[in-house]
């Protein structure tokens, strides 16, 4: 039986913080609480995907950071928010929907739990996968998300 959970710590400003760049910032605290989200290749077909990437681009463009809050909100509703719908449509193959799949996964997931992380809670969809995990990695916590990916 694994050891019991450990308090949820979340991001705090003044503790030292590994800041990396992708497509997006992400930042690193060493214990923190991560909330994890992946999504299998096909869950936005390029019919949708494409239009929404041209527009957020152009968005983008129209609207360069540093944005003020109501900005930041319209950001948000207008790309995040249908980005999230998309998903919850349930396009693609949907393969996570099939029980031996999806367990799979979930065993995949639970395969480091209490020793590179502790995974709070998880929820496997049928085009996607999310999970909060509390990592016990000092700086090296996005190298085991790469690895599961």
């Amino acid at each position: 039986m694994p050891a019991p959970w450990p308090a949820l710590k979340f991001f705090q400003y003044n503790i030292p913080t590994k800041t990396t760049q992708n497509r997006l910032p992400h930042w690193q605290q060493e214990g923190a609480c991560y909330f994890i989200t992946f999504r299998l290749h096909d869950s936005l077909p390029a019919v949708i995907l494409r239009p929404w990437q041209q527009a957020r681009a152009q968005w983008l463009t129209d609207h360069p950071e540093l944005w003020d809050p109501e900005t930041e909100a319209a950001y948000y509703r207008e790309f995040a928010t249908a980005f999230d719908s998309f998903l919850d449509d349930g396009h693609g193959s949907c393969v996570l929907r099939q029980p031996a799949a999806a367990a799979l996964v979930a065993q995949t997931l639970r395969h480091f739990d209490h020793d590179r992380y502790v995974i709070h809670a998880m929820v496997i969809m049928p085009n996607q996968r999310m999970w909060t995990t509390i990592s016990t990695c000092v700086w090296g916590c996005w190298q085991w998300i790469n690895q599961i990916n």
